[in-house]
């Protein structure tokens, strides 16, 4: 597992109590890992005859003539709905993962994410904290969520019991499941003084500005599964924007967006060389 990166420690800082505060924030991120991983596989349909019953309760909203499909549904104990988009990219998966899992490629498709930082780059082996500021739309207030986001192959997914019974596949080694959900308990548990400090400013001069309403990631991510022609991307989306939204209006108009997203996800995919 990747040691956290720390700078120098100040004299008043025991070495004891950060490597405690290590600890205990890989412990709880590994928490948030469990949760998070599984339910965004079971929402993208992952474990097959388990998820037939959950896929069922998707709603198709629209398609689209470049292959993109636009599915919602209501979750229990939330009023806003989650969103699932599906589209097909002729490259391969580990092409199609290393743009979903770029910081800087996430600016190029998802045009209304204004800032995305790393609060923690190795929360735990498979994780990095972040934090991501969505922009402003007349005349609503923009939105920030902390949210523990992380990348594995559906083959080490299955080992740790997250995608059902059964043995791995040839398939599942080139598969991978990209997942985020809040993870706001992390943030007492950082560490002073590490590389990440300026993304930390960043967040704090945010806050002290009350320029953001904190929404609440449920989960989101991509599953990405290797095809015949190439890669099938599952896109799952549930956050709730908190606030004076009315969710029910939300609800209603949510869907062109993650259709623009996936749009934009096969354009640059496309765009990039297959590298031997």
């Amino acid at each position: 597992m990747p040691v956290t990166k720390t700078k120098e420690l100040s004299p008043s800082i025991s070495p004891c109590s950060v490597a405690a505060q290590i600890i205990s924030m890989q412990d709880t991120a590994e928490t948030i890992q469990a949760d998070m991983f599984p339910r965004m596989l079971r929402m993208a349909g992952a474990s097959g005859e388990a998820d037939k019953q959950d896929n069922a309760a998707w709603v198709l909203k629209l398609e689209r003539k470049e292959g993109v499909r636009v599915y919602n549904r209501m979750m229990e104990g939330s009023e806003w709905a989650a969103l699932k988009a599906t589209v097909t990219i002729p490259k391969p998966p580990a092409l199609v993962r290393d743009v979903l899992m770029d910081r800087s490629d996430t600016l190029k498709y998802d045009d209304m994410m204004g800032t995305l930082d790393v609060l923690e780059e190795h929360a735990t082996d498979h994780s990095e904290l972040r934090w991501c500021k969505y922009k402003a739309v007349w005349p609503t207030q923009a939105r920030d969520f902390v949210a523990l986001s992380g990348c594995m192959s559906l083959a080490e997914a299955r080992k740790r019991g997250w995608l059902g019974d059964g043995s791995c596949t040839d398939d599942e080694e080139g598969s991978y499941v990209i997942a985020s959900k809040a993870a706001e308990e992390l943030m007492p548990l950082l560490t002073p003084n590490d590389a990440t400090a300026e993304a930390r400013d960043a967040l704090s001069a945010s806050e002290a500005k009350c320029g953001c309403v904190r929404g609440t990631l449920k989960v989101s991510g991509y599953l990405i599964k290797s095809v015949p022609d190439g890669t099938e991307v599952t896109i799952i989306a549930h956050s709730e924007l908190n606030g004076n939204l009315p969710a029910a209006l939300i609800n209603r108009f949510a869907a062109a967006e993650p259709a623009k997203v996936a749009k934009r996800i096969k354009d640059l995919c496309i765009s990039r060389p297959i590298r031997g």
